[in-house]
């Protein structure tokens, strides 16, 4: 798989996820139980964009650098509203704005990747290349999960948001090189 079915699945699985919070009640454990799972999946899927996506995008795409800076800065923005969920109560008016503000950036930035920047890089990258970084990805998230705190039952109840979003950053880098 290449690093960009990779970030597709990515796509559909954090779609996934955002469908099962907007049907979940709005006050009660079951949202909180998905907040984990959700953040787990953003902020690795952050991760491989930051460490190979954008700088592919960088080097490689005309206008490279303009595309990679909005794409990061859409990344910025839901981490901040990640860590703004942080400890809020699912019944608190907030957390729904947050969690709607999350939703909607990142379902444009996604659909953005999709339907531009995806199939230039496509365009722009050797398929060898593309498939090394894939499984960059897949071995990376192979190692994390080997030791990662959220295997336990339910990290939401052990970990804040913030918490969760901070150690995951420190486990989930992959950094080889892009030329």
């Amino acid at each position: 798989m290449d690093l960009l079915d990779v970030l597709v699945d990515d796509h559909r699985e954090i779609e996934r996820l955002f469908t099962a919070l907007e049907n979940a009640p709005p006050a009660g454990p079951r949202r909180r139980r998905l907040l984990a799972p959700l953040i787990v999946g953003l902020v690795g899927h952050l991760v491989a964009e930051e460490d190979l996506l954008y700088p592919a995008v960088r080097r490689r795409l005309a206008g490279g650098n303009r595309d990679a800076d909005h794409g990061l800065g859409a990344h910025v923005l839901a981490e901040e509203l990640m860590r703004g969920l942080d400890h809020r109560d699912t019944a608190d008016p907030e957390f729904d704005v947050l969690l709607g503000r999350l939703i909607a950036q990142t379902r444009n930035h996604m659909r953005e990747e999709e339907q531009d920047v995806f199939p230039r890089v496509r365009a722009a990258c050797t398929g060898a290349d593309l498939r090394h970084w894939g499984e960059v990805v897949a071995a990376a998230r192979r190692a994390q999960r080997r030791v990662h705190p959220a295997r336990v039952v339910d990290p939401a109840a052990r970990l804040g948001a913030a918490d969760l979003v901070d150690l995951l950053r420190a486990t989930a880098t992959v950094r080889p090189a892009v030329t």
